[in-house]
């Protein structure tokens, strides 16, 4: 798997360090340090699924259980 650099795209990067339990990666070309990191949260097809179950008559809990999130998450969606 190939980096991309998040200012200019290119894929030219060394590493470069470490950041708390994070490694540090440095764009060769503009020079631009980064950290890769995971996408957080859950999908946009989970959140519209939620969204579909309770609108259909399913309880917040039931919702939550289907898409396996708390039912303060089906809330806040």
């Amino acid at each position: 798997m190939e980096l991309k650099c998040l200012k200019c795209g290119c894929t030219a990067a060394h590493k470069n360090g470490h950041m708390k339990e994070y490694r540090r990666y440095k764009c060769k070309t503009c020079g631009y340090q980064y950290t890769k990191t995971t996408p957080r949260g859950k999908p946009e097809k989970d959140k519209i699924l939620a969204l579909i179950l309770f609108l259909s008559g399913l309880s917040m809990r039931a919702t939550g259980k289907i898409v396996g999130v708390t039912t303060q998450s089906v809330m806040r969606w």
